[in-house]
């Protein structure tokens, strides 16, 4: 039985190295989205807000930013990951797998953000719907995405193991009768 764990252990290194630059791209690209909450609202021409200010604009726009910077990066690795579908279709649903652990929390927290503060990008007559820091950070909102992000990575992981067991099957010799 250790022989075949071995085995089955290489096999699924193998396949999840298989194109070792897309990993890369991915945390390069995810770095890039989550920071996007501190560049972003100065390019979208937000005012800077205090942190310990009321209602708290600062901590709202850096995550509504990080959010957006998020979906930018999400949309650019499902180009990357179109752009080369058929070569490792094991690598790029475990690739998928992580867009939705680590992306999908932050774009969802975002779309609940523009959707609860009226009047968004008119900075002067935005409406937060959290008067205080304590409301904002006690909302939970930003753990709604997690469930969200967690069944998607499932799906998409059942996905990859669906796809690697085609493949073995596929690449077995047929049995002798």
């Amino acid at each position: 039985m250790a022989p075949m764990a071995s085995e089955q252990t290489a096999y699924w290194k193998q396949k999840f190295l298989e194109s070792k630059w897309c990993w890369a791209v991915f945390l390069v690209i995810l770095t890039v989205s989550d920071f996007s909450g501190l560049f972003l609202p100065r390019l979208f021409g937000a005012p800077s807000a205090y942190p310990g200010s009321d209602p708290p604009w600062h901590f709202i726009r850096e995550d509504f930013f990080e959010g957006l910077g998020n979906l930018a990066g999400m949309i650019a690795m499902l180009l990357v990951l179109a752009a080369r579908w058929r070569r490792c279709p094991f690598t790029n649903w475990m690739v998928l797998t992580m867009v939705a652990v680590w992306m999908i929390p932050d774009i969802v927290t975002s779309i609940l953000i523009y959707w609860r503060c009226r009047d968004f990008f008119d900075y002067s007559h935005a409406v937060s719907a959290w008067p205080t820091f304590a409301a904002y950070s006690k909302s939970g909102m930003q753990f709604v995405g997690i469930p969200i992000g967690i069944a998607l990575a499932l799906l998409c992981a059942a996905k990859a193991r669906n796809c690697s067991v085609n493949r073995n099957q596929e690449q077995s010799p047929p049995e002798k009768v």
